[in-house]
């Protein structure tokens, strides 16, 4: 009988970190507002909805979405340490920076409810070579963004979104978002 009941908690807290952290669903550009640190223009078709944001890196520094946003193509992947789904889908991001790097391309990873400590091991391990930045889910509510991650948004050299992920993807969804930015 406790087998029985440890096998139920088992995959009930399976089933729960899992849609806590993905929805799966491919999520519309938000409209926005202004707060704090955080800047946002209203979304038009195809335009940024993230079109300035301030977030700290590993080193305590704020760095600020416009080093990237309408200079270069962009990467913008919300995820955390924590996160299943977000760490499965990583090995396929190292991929796609080893890929497309070279070709102009930026990642930025933000993670969510971590610390520079825990991220900066973690993405030593995994190879993560991109910018890391760290926040909390209140920023990522300002930003119009649903709070489950993997959030993944791709957006063009001027600035414009042209994909977004809600939820685990692998590398052959990552590479056609890609395409659709360089």
């Amino acid at each position: 009988m406790n087998k029985r009941l440890l096998a139920i908690l088992s995959a009930s807290l399976i089933v729960i970190s899992i849609i806590s952290c993905s929805s799966g669903e491919t999520e519309a550009v938000a409209d926005a507002n202004t707060d704090n640190n955080i800047t946002l223009a209203t979304a038009e078709a195809g335009n940024s909805s993230l079109a300035q944001w301030t977030a700290k890196d590993a080193d305590g520094v704020m760095r600020s979405s416009d080093e990237w946003l309408g200079k270069q193509p962009v990467v913008f992947n919300f995820w955390g340490t924590w996160c299943p789904p977000c760490r499965r889908e990583i090995p396929d991001m190292v991929r796609i920076y080893d890929e497309y790097k070279p070709k102009g391309v930026e990642i930025v990873s933000i993670a969510i409810r971590d610390n520079a400590k825990q991220v900066l091991m973690f993405a030593g391990k995994a190879n993560m070579k991109w910018e890391l930045l760290m926040t909390n889910e209140e920023v990522q509510k300002k930003l119009g963004l649903s709070g489950a991650v993997p959030t993944t948004i791709f957006f063009d050299k001027d600035g414009n979104e042209k994909a977004r992920f809600v939820g685990m993807r692998n590398y052959a969804a990552f590479k056609e978002a890609i395409e659709s930015i360089i």
